[in-house]
């Protein structure tokens, strides 16, 4: 028998959706959230080697899973200052700017009055940017940013 609420919650949810009924529901949401960690493992494998990003994906979903990644290098509630974004972001890739840049874009980084932390909570997407957005990025960058 199934103990997480909230996975409970997620499956009565999808069995209203589709009409399955719990067990094919059941079954199709632990489906899906093994392809979504495969996606999100093979990703990090791909684009993340000895702790360097030799170049941006390409593919904007996983841009998403490599930018959630590299909120490991910030310390969540700590103001940082362009500069030390900047600096913490070269260690990965010499395209710190783009890298930064796109972690506001996203709403990973807050920016206000040129400093910058880590966002408190994962960022409501836009209809426009929501297809970008992998299935598990939210429990990842809860998993990232509170340790």
């Amino acid at each position: 028998m199934t103990s997480d609420k909230d996975f409970k919650k997620l499956v009565r949810a999808r069995m209203l959706q589709t009409g399955e009924n719990y067990t094919t529901a059941r079954a199709a949401l632990r489906a899906d959230s093994a392809a979504a960690a495969a996606f999100w493992d093979k990703t990090v494998a791909t684009f993340l080697r000895d702790d360097r990003l030799p170049h941006l994906p390409a593919k904007r979903r996983a841009r998403v899973v490599v930018l959630i990644e590299l909120l490991d290098l910030f310390n969540p509630g700590v103001v940082y200052s362009e500069r030390e974004v900047s600096q913490l972001l070269a260690q990965v890739h010499d395209d710190f700017a783009s890298l930064r840049r796109e972690l506001v874009d996203y709403g990973l980084l807050q920016r206000a009055d040129g400093h910058y932390q880590v966002a408190a909570q994962f960022p409501t997407p836009g209809p426009a940017v929501a297809p970008e957005i992998p299935r598990g990025a939210a429990q990842r960058f809860t998993e990232v940013t509170r340790g």
